[in-house]
């Protein structure tokens, strides 16, 4: 995601510099290398370590820090909570003190939370609805909403936007439904097996139509009270309807083997929804095209071949 956000602001904010903070654990950087790369340094470290933090921070003066860093493979961490706890709240944690030990005010804090602070809702989910937290990665993610919230009111920030994303999808993701399904096809030497019933049904929007989002809803963003507000996507899918997808691209006659429960691991949730009416209260008009997941398997399939 990272990448997709660094090309976003390059094209929409011109004369601006980046400096992208990361330790390359997940993800790819690599299209970054023909895109204005003056205007972006890279500095490889460890988010979870506030002086490495700050050292960074405090040499590129920033008016603007954009905190995704976390682990997003949710499967990954019902096995061992400790993923969550090291690059989740860890990265969440260095960055708020990094930013509390800064010599200036910060103008701008985004931070990327996610769906899955609520847990499962029958409705649609409002920013407000209650969280029933299901996954650590839920746990951790909403600890630091917490923490950044105590962060902004300490007065080290004017202006924090804490956004919930729906399922991300993309082709420089380092794992991801519609990545790990691709993956499994294309391993003809196995089944192609498929955790859960397959009814799963989400939200998706693609990583690249993301960042276009959340640079307009920070462009819009005032100084005062902490923004907390849930990321639209049009449409839901189904891991069924995924699996038509890749077949429809792949064009191997392969057959996929659901599982029994709609749970795809301890944790996840089936089904949900959000509600995105505060986008259009605060005069936000932002449209993702409903083909997120159409692009996202054309994108992956055509890696294998190409």
């Amino acid at each position: 995601m990272g990448s997709h956000l660094i090309e976003a602001i390059l094209e929409e904010a011109e004369g601006s510099t980046i400096v992208m903070f990361d330790n390359l654990s997940m993800g790819k950087i690599g299209p970054l290398a023909a895109k204005d790369f003056p205007r972006v340094a890279l500095r490889v470290g460890d988010a979870t370590e506030p002086l490495q933090h700050l050292k960074y921070t405090e040499s590129a003066m920033p008016n603007k820090i954009w905190h995704l860093a976390a682990n997003s493979d949710i499967s990954k961490s019902a096995v061992s909570s400790n993923v969550d706890l090291e690059a989740t709240f860890g990265t969440t944690a260095g960055t708020c003190l990094a930013i509390l030990k800064m010599s200036y005010l910060l103008e701008s804090l985004v931070f990327s939370s996610t769906s899955a602070v609520f847990g499962s809702h029958l409705e649609p989910i409002y920013e407000d609805s209650p969280c029933q937290r299901e996954s650590s990665y839920g746990w951790v993610k909403l600890s630091s909403e917490k923490l950044i919230q105590s962060l902004f009111s300490s007065g080290a920030i004017e202006k924090v936007l804490v956004t919930r994303f729906p399922n991300v999808t993309g082709i420089r993701q380092g794992h991801g439904v519609v990545k790990k399904l691709v993956s499994k096809y294309f391993d003809t030497n196995e089944e192609w097996t498929i955790l859960g019933d397959g009814f799963q049904e989400k939200p998706y929007i693609h990583a690249r139509e993301l960042e276009d989002v959340l640079l307009v809803v920070e462009a819009t963003l005032e100084p005062g009270p902490l923004l907390q507000i849930n990321i639209l996507s049009d449409t839901t899918s189904t891991v069924r309807a995924i699996t038509e997808e890749i077949e429809s691209y792949g064009q191997k006659e392969r057959t996929p083997r659901f599982g029994q429960t709609a749970y795809g691991w301890k944790g996840g949730i089936p089904k949900y929804e959000f509600d995105t009416s505060k986008l259009k209260l605060l005069g936000i008009q932002v449209s993702p095209s409903r083909d997120a997941i159409t692009r996202s398997v054309r994108e992956e399939v055509a890696t294998y071949i190409d």
